[in-house]
């Protein structure tokens, strides 16, 4: 099944575990209860081993005549309720004007392309750059918005702490969503053990796929789903 929900990932790993059938509803059971504390467990175990799930998000924010420099973050002039990991991309809009958006470019890119003459300003902006900086990110945005300042509305990675909302669906890099459920699917089993132990295939593939994630968290940030 496509796993769509925080839910989903509880649903398919008791099946993977064996514990229940594919499709048996357990929403009413203690299975469904129990499966969402130990997947919020497993995010924070996670997370102490270096290996943080991130979630992307969209947010709008309001940009400002003439000005063409913000920070995003905690704090930022595009203020988040969390840290932003990576910004990926853009569209800005002002009443019906609205722009086509797009990928955010490195600001070495950026650098390369915003070339406006003297005193040029936008509605909305053509291109949009940031960097990776920490605690708060730098994004640039061409050419300056003029008197008629929009919003801008960015997608960009944040850490995923705890899940609160299990019935919520979510927006993870590629590779977690595989990874997670069968981490979960070993969990479970240790606490719910059947007749002729774990599959071998079911061990042998969550640290497969485990060790994939590792591997590109070490390679760079998180790319989209």
């Amino acid at each position: 099944m496509p796993l769509l929900t925080w839910n989903d990932i509880v649903q398919k790993a008791f099946e993977d575990a064996m514990v229940i059938q594919p499709g048996e509803d357990i929403s009413s059971t203690s299975y469904w209860t129990n499966g969402q504390d130990l997947l919020n467990g497993l995010l924070s175990s996670l997370s102490t081993e270096g290996l943080t799930a991130y979630q992307q998000v969209r947010q709008t924010f309001n940009l400002q005549a003439g000005i063409d420099a913000y920070t995003l973050g905690v704090g930022g002039s595009f203020s988040t309720a969390k840290r932003a990991q990576r910004v990926t991309s853009w569209r800005a809009k002002y009443g019906n004007i609205l722009s086509t958006g797009g990928r955010v470019l490195s600001m070495e890119e950026f650098g390369a392309q915003a070339r406006q003459p003297l005193g040029e300003s936008a509605t909305v902006p053509a291109i949009v750059g940031a960097d990776t900086s920490w605690p708060l990110i730098n994004v640039r945005i061409s050419p300056p918005p003029n008197s008629l300042a929009g919003t801008i509305e960015l997608g960009y990675f944040t850490p995923i702490d705890q899940v609160s909302n299990f019935a919520a669906a979510f927006s993870l890099p590629d590779g977690w969503p595989h990874m997670l459920h069968l981490q979960l699917a070993v969990i479970i089993y240790g606490r719910y053990p059947r007749e002729g132990g774990m599959p071998p295939e079911l061990a042998a593939n969550a640290q497969n796929a485990k060790a994939a994630l590792v591997a590109q968290n070490q390679n760079g940030a998180p790319s989209a789903q």
